[in-house]
């Protein structure tokens, strides 16, 4: 996937993600200081798979990442897992 594709699908699940999280604010909260999320998609393998590159790439640099994965439940449509290097 080429990284115009990639930022455009990201916007998109990031979108989602934000307006998750702005209606729960309680699992923001969860994570403390600088955090950086990576979205993953219930459906698309191929952002999957671009984005595991970018979390990686990320934690070596050093940054706090969460990665923030998309679900089929629309009780909890996201899960949270804090990565580190």
């Amino acid at each position: 996937m080429d990284t115009k594709n990639q930022a455009i699908k990201n916007m998109g699940l990031i979108q989602e993600l934000a307006r998750y999280l702005a209606s729960h604010p309680d699992k923001d909260e969860q994570t403390t200081g600088n955090v950086t999320y990576v979205a993953f998609s219930s459906t698309d393998e191929q952002l999957n798979s671009a984005n595991e590159k970018l979390l990686s790439s990320l934690t070596h640099e050093g940054k706090k990442v969460v990665k923030a994965m998309q679900t089929t439940d629309k009780f909890h449509p996201w899960k949270f897992s804090p990565v580190t290097a």
